[in-house]
């Protein structure tokens, strides 16, 4: 369980993340949604102490974050960054083993064989290229290693930042599909910052709303969906689109 208890963060710059407060339930799959610069991505990276949150303010389970070191915290988080190009030719193999480091001695050496690491490459369809340069993959294909990474450090939580925004369509559901298995084999509490609304919509238990840095509601989809939250955050029209009865609705926008 993830709870935020009037959490704030100020940059140089000027912009604020100003008291959030909300929890994310273990076991739950939690969408993050709202226009760029709302703060999605600042949140994540106070929850991963990338930038340090006040304490007091940031919990997981009972644990203030404050207080755990960054080898502590890596054992309840994983994280899957927006991809970036890589820039060192290891392997994918390579690349997904060092999801096993938070649990290794301090003299850290890649185990390749670990079947924690195997299966991660398995299930993101990767073991065709598990011996390739991370260097010779396509964007959607390293966006995969590095879902397959965090799956192989094996914590209770998931965090990821535009985990679809690199991959074809066949991918974005196949991913999020294995999240949902990952939550009912093993009780995994994934938090994820999403664009595509309506994946957050399908695929999510409870969906925060950033806006200019604050949160604007944590409701269910479909609560959501039939309220006037998303014009005004957004600030253009939703036509809703009614599908099959027990189906969510679909959302397009329209200026």
């Amino acid at each position: 369980m993830i709870t935020a208890d009037g959490l704030s963060y100020a940059y140089r710059d000027g912009f604020q993340i100003r008291s959030l407060s909300f929890t994310v339930r273990q076991g739950s799959m939690t969408g993050i949604i709202g226009p760029n610069g709302s703060g999605k991505s600042t949140f994540l990276k106070l929850l991963l102490k990338m930038i340090p949150a006040p304490p007091g303010t940031l919990f997981i389970n009972d644990s203030d974050i404050h207080a755990l070191s960054q080898r502590e915290l890596a054992r309840l988080v994983g994280y899957v960054p927006q991809a970036t190009v890589p820039d060192q030719a290891f392997s994918v193999r390579q690349m997904v083993a060092m999801g096993r480091f938070p649990h290794r001695s301090r003299f850290f050496s890649f185990d390749e064989t670990d079947p924690l690491v195997d299966e991660a490459i398995d299930r993101l369809q990767l073991t065709h290229l598990a011996e390739r340069p991370v260097t010779k993959v396509s964007g959607g294909e390293f966006q995969r290693v590095l879902t397959a990474r965090a799956l192989a450090q094996d914590t209770p939580i998931v965090a990821l930042d535009e985990p679809t925004n690199h991959l074809d369509l066949r991918h974005q559901l196949l991913l999020l599909d294995l999240l949902q298995k990952e939550r009912e084999r093993a009780g995994l509490t994934v938090i994820a910052v999403f664009h595509d609304l309506n994946l957050a919509i399908e695929y999510c238990d409870e969906i925060l709303v950033f806006n200019d840095g604050a949160l604007e509601i944590a409701c269910d989809p479909t609560t959501l969906v039939s309220g006037p939250t998303l014009e005004r955050v957004y600030g253009i029209g939703f036509e809703r689109i009614a599908r099959a009865e027990g189906a969510r609705t679909l959302l397009m926008g329209k200026l």
